[in-house]
């Protein structure tokens, strides 16, 4: 048996997958208008998600930090501080389980590490845009209970317009990706990778 590290990253508000598809070395397994997934050598996947996720498996450190470096021109809005999330694998298990922070599967194959991979994505995109929602809406409580108390609001002119900007921009982006949280196709044909996939489901 094996132990096996996933760890995804939202890394920007947007990856141009269009544009770094042909640029990227290694063999390209899964493909949508959204999605693209990778086979490295040395037993390495890599998961690239438009809504600005990368996911790992199998990848040390200074490659992670690496390929971040060549992942920026294909960034909008590259974030300093990233948000993660990771969960161990292990290997050749004598039965599949799902524990607090590790998950044992029977068999290795690349359809049952996306499906894993893509679980964690999802995790830390909602973990992403959880925390963009609460600062907002404190930002949002800070100004209506001031005009509760006085009557007025303590932001005007260019600054509300500013405010009001963002607030549809960040309901924009949650509309755009919300189809993230469908089941794959996959699922609805493998009752294998359906029921992972809903336990995954459970633990994120």
């Amino acid at each position: 048996m094996n132990i096996y590290k996933i760890i995804s990253y939202q890394v920007a508000d947007f990856i141009d997958i269009k544009s770094i598809k042909p640029v990227i070395d290694a063999s390209l397994i899964y493909k949508d208008s959204s999605e693209l997934f990778y086979q490295a050598v040395g037993g390495r996947y890599l998961y690239i998600f438009r809504y600005g996720v990368v996911s790992f498996f199998n990848y040390k450190p200074e490659e992670i930090s690496s390929f971040f470096e060549f992942l920026t021109p294909y960034c909008k809005n590259f974030f300093p501080e990233n948000f993660t999330d990771e969960l161990l694998v292990e290997t050749n298990a004598a039965q599949s389980k799902i524990s607090h922070n590790k998950i044992e599967i029977e068999s290795e194959t690349p359809q049952v590490l996306r499906m894993i991979m893509l679980n964690v994505s999802q995790s830390v995109t909602l973990d992403y845009y959880s925390f963009q929602t609460e600062k907002l809406l404190e930002e949002t409580n800070y100004h209506t209970q001031l005009l509760e108390k006085k009557g007025r609001l303590a932001i005007s002119g260019t600054k509300l317009k500013k405010f009001i900007g963002k607030t549809l921009l960040l309901k924009n982006r949650i509309a755009e990706n919300l189809y993230i949280f469908d089941s794959p196709p996959e699922t609805w044909e493998d009752e294998q990778l359906d029921r992972l996939h809903n336990e995954l489901k459970k633990k994120f």
